[in-house]
């Protein structure tokens, strides 16, 4: 089966989105193949600049916002699910332009068998436990599907992608009409759909097939937590993508991310300039 890679990028995170294009080239072993959806008043000539810099061989389709919606966040959910329906593919990993892929990564680390990864399976929690505004996505029970967390990367099949796209419009009305996503986020939605369609196209690997792949600094981490990432980074070579978002409160947490960059082999130049990094006493 194909599949291609899809990244979410906007105006506000062009610096991060720079970084997630060098690891990718230094460590994505599959095709070469990227949709990068733009939200809206980002700008294209940069985008392009920085692709023509880091992704030179690679094949990429640049998209505009599907709807200029005032929430960032239903922009950018929006454009991942739209820009993956994409009937040249059968599969699409999606990426936030704040993932470092620091290890080696292939189609492989998402699908095994023919079963494909979850994001990562929460122990001992149910998913309306940890997100109760589930049960009106469908009208099966929810009750007792598993939990798991929302964090970029995750896969998902084109063809049964397109079954949830039709049915939250249906069920939510068009998607120009919507102010929040209607759907819980855009891959809770969808796995409550895919796990309680009878037809579903898709089958699951188990939990002790989907170790965690990612550490670092999404919302609210400390920098104590970095700290503890790091080591955990270091310590398990299943965790091969590092986060840092721009919006982390302790500006200590930058420095971590910086050590664990340049420890996994990327060029202090990039780093710098990506993270516009002034020696201490340079004016």
């Amino acid at each position: 089966m194909s599949h291609k890679l899809l990244v979410a990028t906007y105006q506000d995170d062009l610096r991060q989105f720079e970084m997630f294009c060098h690891c990718l080239n230094k460590n994505w072993h599959g095709d070469q193949v990227l949709t990068v959806a733009l939200g809206k008043n980002t700008d294209v000539g940069r985008t392009q600049q920085v692709l023509r810099s880091y992704l030179p061989n690679w094949t990429v389709d640049i998209k505009p916002t599907v709807h200029p919606y005032i929430n960032g966040y239903t922009e950018q959910q929006v454009n991942k699910i739209f820009h993956s329906i994409d009937h040249a593919v059968d599969e699409v990993i999606v990426f936030d332009s704040k993932d470092f892929l620091l290890r080696s990564t292939s189609i492989d680390d998402f699908k095994i068998n023919d079963q494909y990864r979850v994001t990562f399976y929460v122990p001992g929690q149910r998913l309306c436990e940890l997100y109760p505004d589930i049960a009106h996505i469908v009208d099966a029970d929810t009750s007792a599907l598993p939990s798991v967390i929302n964090l970029t990367p995750w896969i998902w099949r084109v063809d049964q992608l397109e079954k949830y796209w039709c049915h939250i419009n249906c069920r939510f009305g068009p998607y120009q009409s919507w102010t929040d996503f209607p759907a819980g986020t855009e891959i809770y939605g969808f796995y409550v759909y895919t796990w309680t369609d009878d037809r579903s196209t898709m089958s699951w690997c188990n939990a002790d097939q989907t170790p965690l792949m990612l550490g670092g600094g999404w919302t609210h981490q400390t920098h104590q937590g970095m700290l503890e990432e790091a080591k955990a980074f270091d310590l398990w070579s299943e965790r091969k993508i590092w986060k840092h978002s721009r919006k982390l409160p302790d500006p200590r947490c930058l420095d971590v991310t910086r050590s664990v960059l340049l420890k996994y082999g990327i060029e202090k130049e990039i780093v710098d300039r990506v993270f516009c990094y002034e020696e201490p006493g340079k004016p």
